[in-house]
């Protein structure tokens, strides 16, 4: 059901968006990237 300014898409896409992130935001870095990242130091 969409409400009266017509937002049932973007808040769907608003909470896709979110969970999205969140499990990007959780994962953890692969062993490979952190090799990378210590050479350069």
């Amino acid at each position: 059901m969409t409400d009266a300014s017509g937002n049932k898409g973007r808040n769907n896409l608003g909470g896709a968006l979110r969970t999205a992130y969140q499990s990007m935001v959780e994962e953890a870095i692969p062993p490979e990237m952190l090799d990378l990242l210590n050479r350069l130091k």
